[in-house]
């Protein structure tokens, strides 16, 4: 009887004629193909002039003394980054060091108590913090450790960038635990908050990916941290001091 079935329904689909898509509509479609990669164009044209500009102008510049010295004075020759990168390794470290132990731990959490109200605050509060603008977490590390301290500091850039990092491991951490669940039946009767959850399917899953991506993701960050963890001299645009400082505030 199913396969009567099937025959009748693939001898009434071949009799089902579809009308030809009209010039019109053909035209239309051509055209509006054509608009959108037009303004595919339109749009990465700059981006790789102004990409092209900089390697054309800058890739002389990077040498060892651009990579291991520190920036010159404003009208001086020469000069590196330096400072920058020892900054960026400084902060990142302090970071990691507050951020991941933190989100790893509330990722498990989450993952194998988190069934409960407790655990929906946890959630709530991560998802709010994956969407809060980085320059008010970098205006709260300012409040906590900037006006304490009465100075700044690579802490105060630490500690930002920790805020940032911690919902995002977490709640990596807790999807990782979830597809990398073993079956039920081979976890001992002590587990029972896992065995209590329902089996997920088993996946290859790397241990370091959800620190790996807390920290990627927020790195695009940490300049914005920079403005709490740099002290204001080694800014010489800013201290008001030298011909440059009083052309500047002049």
């Amino acid at each position: 009887m199913s396969d009567m079935n099937s025959n009748t329904a693939a001898v009434l689909i071949s009799h089902i004629s579809v009308p030809p898509i009209s010039l019109r509509r053909r035209v239309m479609d051509h055209a509006m193909t054509g608009v959108a990669a037009l303004t595919v164009v339109v749009v990465l044209v700059p981006l790789f002039a102004i990409f092209a500009y900089l390697v054309y102008k800058g890739i002389g510049s990077i040498n060892l003394a651009f990579l291991t010295q520190t920036p010159k004075p404003v009208g001086e020759p020469g000069g590196g980054m330096a400072n920058a990168i020892v900054g960026s390794a400084v902060i990142l470290a302090i970071a990691s060091l507050l951020g991941v132990p933190l989100g790893i731990g509330a990722g498990i959490f989450l993952s194998e108590y988190g069934r409960n109200r407790y655990g929906d605050i946890v959630r709530f509060v991560s998802d709010v913090l994956n969407g809060v603008p980085s320059i008010v977490i970098g205006i709260v590390a300012y409040g906590l450790v900037v006006l304490p301290q009465k100075h700044f500091s690579a802490l105060a850039g630490g500690v930002a960038l920790a805020i940032m990092m911690i919902p995002t491991i977490a709640r990596t951490t807790e999807q990782r635990l979830h597809c990398a669940r073993p079956p039920l039946e081979s976890l001992p009767a002590s587990c029972w908050p896992s065995r209590a959850l329902p089996e997920k399917p088993r996946r290859c899953c790397s241990p370091h990916l959800e620190t790996s991506t807390g920290i990627g993701r927020r790195t695009s960050r940490r300049q914005r941290c920079r403005c709490k963890s740099l002290p204001m001299p080694s800014r010489p645009l800013m201290n008001g001091t030298g011909r440059h400082g009083r052309a500047r505030w002049s």
